[in-house]
């Protein structure tokens, strides 16, 4: 016999039944077992001796050991436990073997080899320490995890198994037999089969023959191979079922008014729908679409959707959603006022179910203003450019969580440059007003004591910036109070060392991380030598001297640039005696919106009806909201009223300071007094990147005290 061979499967030329190695015919084995058994039954002495006998489950069994333990042995002669102890080889192939039970009594057993028999169990084997080679191939075998705790064993070849199981009613699910070396459920394969995602159990939807398959290896302990295959067939009998028929669900808001649509899943294809909505599981009347609009009577009950699917030759199929939330009545609420700076809005919640908590939230272009969570709401410049409204949340046990949205409001304008009277309105009643506020700082240089910025100065600055923002129809900013502070830091800082960087050094007086953070990330603005209570380096005056951007070293316009950026939505503030830090951005970049207002053309002095006072002494500027907007080849032309060509010097582009840019000095512009004004017609062209190659303006100058 072959004992070891390639991949642990003997050559199967070689494989010899016990019957043919002693020349005998399946039938007289059959003969003398039942001849055995009956003498081992009697009550004569020799059955005494039985209880040292090993107990063979499988006549087949039986004679292959005697057969192993001697070639004059009989095949059904008693085998005693001293006699099976003594076999260290066993070869019993295509024998008809159906159980090895008694093959537990081998305690000395090396080599087994079963192959072509009609085995299912492999428990007999759990006990042979010694096992080290196996061979049980073509057999019925589907659990292979009695194998794992055999210490010997470097060699098992389960190939080929040939498993039948009982007929399975479409209907039904089998539960998966198969288990690995391990012990865990080995997923079979199949064209026909809808095994379960999990590999635990199987469907067989459609009547007739069906297979799976399966392949599994491993390595053993001592180094050795495990190798498990084979095919299950399996006949299934009654009617075809669908075989994806997965549970629907529904989309929407159980809220009365509101619509809820069924959503059937994936199912089979050429699959028909049908439907009925369910309230507290009981059918609405009428009540059979995809869609379902909630009304009154179902106020207070939860709701579900049966989809029943059909398909000709097929069983149909009807599954349930889960059942939503409780109905709950959630009336759309209504902002009342008008959206203007200083104006309040009032929220009208309506009426909700009973013993609904509510919250609002006010919000301005989709955006959630901070802090603004009661039933009013006083509109600040910062909502400038915006639309307003509101939303109600409510909240329930049992029932639907629900947010309801007011419409919208109009946008909040502070100003319109094509009218002049709205202009001159708000530089009189909102910006003249900052400009004159004192930043009322408590603090002092003298042992660097930070003190506060008043909450007036602070708002003053705020409606500066917003005002100059509404000159170039820009959105509202907000300042962030986290920054506020930091900002403070850094103004201390430049007072106390009478310095402007925006690196300041640990060494100098007053330093601080925070304050340093600041300086890095604002605009910085100082008035030394200048003691009056209104420094023109403080407070709202710093905005316009930020807009102005004097002096050589500011012809780039950075810091006018960084207040007109389009996208930003918060800054900070923080005003001394004599400086000003105006933060830009946070630690991780500027804090933006994709729903703020960002025109093609941002100019200063901006297109339309502008304040003589706000004039930059000659800096003129126009940015554009297109990152890809180069005006390096561009030329610009400043005419007068009466079209005389004033002279102009084009400074250098340097793009990355907030909005991409090009500056210019204009010579010759003459500011108007009293109620006359001034139009000036600004002409570029050369424009690159953009979508406009040209554009042109006219600013008209004018004093809005006149």
């Amino acid at each position: 016999m072959c004992t070891r061979c390639l991949w642990g499967t003997p050559v199967w030329g070689m494989m010899m039944s016990t019957a043919a190695r002693r020349g005998l015919r399946p039938a007289a084995a059959v003969a003398t077992a039942s001849l055995v058994g009956a003498l081992l039954s009697l009550g004569s002495p020799g059955a005494a001796l039985a209880a040292d006998v090993v107990v063979f489950a499988d006549p087949a069994l039986h004679a292959a050991v005697n057969a192993q333990l001697s070639w004059e042995r009989e095949p059904y002669e008693p085998v005693t436990f001293a006699e099976a102890a003594t076999v260290t080889e066993l070869y019993a192939d295509d024998d008809g073997i159906d159980s090895l039970v008694g093959a537990e009594r081998l305690t000395n057993l090396v080599t087994l080899s079963v192959s072509a028999n009609r085995i299912a169990d492999l428990s007999p084997l759990t006990g042979l320490t010694k096992l080290r080679d196996l061979w049980a191939g073509y057999n019925r075998i589907v659990n292979a995890s009695p194998l794992e705790s055999l210490p010997a064993l470097e060699n098992a070849s389960l190939w080929a198994q040939e498993v039948t199981l009982p007929t399975l009613a479409t209907t039904a699910r089998q539960a998966n037999p198969l288990r690995s070396l391990a012990g865990g459920v080995i997923v079979p394969d199949s064209a026909t089969a809808l095994v379960s995602a999990s590999g635990g159990s199987w469907r067989l939807t459609t009547a007739g023959t069906h297979t799976l398959t399966w392949w599994a290896s491993a390595s053993l302990r001592n180094g050795g191979f495990f190798s498990f295959d084979g095919t299950i067939t399996q006949a299934a009998s009654g009617p075809s079922q669908l075989s994806r028929t997965p549970t629907p669900t529904t989309g929407g808001t159980a809220r009365v008014g509101s619509t809820l649509s069924a959503v059937p899943g994936t199912w089979d294809t050429d699959v028909a729908f049908t439907y009925q909505w369910l309230a507290d599981g009981a059918p609405i009347a009428g009540a059979t679409g995809k869609k379902l609009t909630l009304a009154s009577a179902q106020h207070r009950r939860t709701i579900s959707v049966a989809v029943t699917g059909s398909k000709p030759g097929f069983s149909p199929v009807t599954k349930t959603s889960a059942a939503t939330a409780r109905v709950i009545v959630a009336p759309v609420p209504v902002v009342k006022g008008t959206p203007k700076l200083g104006a309040k809005l009032t929220a009208s919640t309506g009426t909700w179910t009973a013993g609904t908590a509510l919250t609002l939230q006010w919000y301005a272009d989709r955006v959630a203003i901070p802090g603004a969570r009661g039933t009013s709401f006083t509109v600040t410049s910062t909502q400038s450019g915006k639309k307003i409204f509101v939303r109600v949340a409510g909240v329930k046990s049992g029932y639907a969580k629900v947010a309801m949205s007011s419409a919208a409001t109009s946008g909040v304008t502070l100003l319109s440059t094509s009218s002049r009277s709205s202009v001159a309105a708000a530089y009189k009643r909102i910006l003249a007003p900052a400009l004159r506020v004192t930043t009322g700082w408590t603090g002092s240089t003298s042992g660097c004591r930070l003190g506060t910025e008043s909450a007036a100065s602070r708002l003053a600055t705020l409606n500066a910036v917003n005002v100059i923002r509404a000159m170039n129809q820009l959105d509202g900013v907000r300042f962030a109070s986290a920054w506020n502070t930091p900002a403070l830091r850094n103004s201390l800082m430049m007072q106390a060392r009478n310095q402007i960087t925006h690196y300041p050094s640990r060494s100098g007086a007053c330093w601080s991380s925070s304050g340093a953070s600041a300086a890095a990330r604002s605009n910085l603005y100082l008035g030394s030598g200048f003691s009056g209570s209104l420094n023109y380096a403080t407070g709202a005056r710093a905005i316009v001297g930020y807009m102005d951007d004097p002096g050589p070293s500011n012809i780039v316009a950075g810091h006018r640039r960084w207040i007109m950026e389009p996208s930003i939505t918060a800054m900070g503030t923080g005003s001394t005696t004599q400086a000003n830090t105006l933060t830009v951005m946070g630690s991780n970049g500027p804090v933006i919106s994709k729903y703020n207002a960002a025109p093609s053309w941002m100019e200063w002095p901006s297109a339309g009806w502008f304040p003589k006072q706000l004039d930059p002494e000659g800096l003129w500027s126009l940015s554009s909201s297109d990152p890809g907007a180069d005006f390096r080849a561009a030329k610009v032309t400043v005419r007068n009223g009466s079209g005389t060509k004033l002279s102009v010097t084009k400074y250098p582009v340097a793009d990355g300071y907030g909005p991409n840019t090009m500056t210019w000095k204009v010579k010759g512009v003459t500011l108007p007094k009293g109620t006359s004004a001034r139009r000036y017609v600004v002409t570029v062209t050369g424009i690159r990147g953009a979508a406009a190659t040209s554009y042109s303006y006219t600013v008209k100058m004018f004093d809005p005290f006149g």
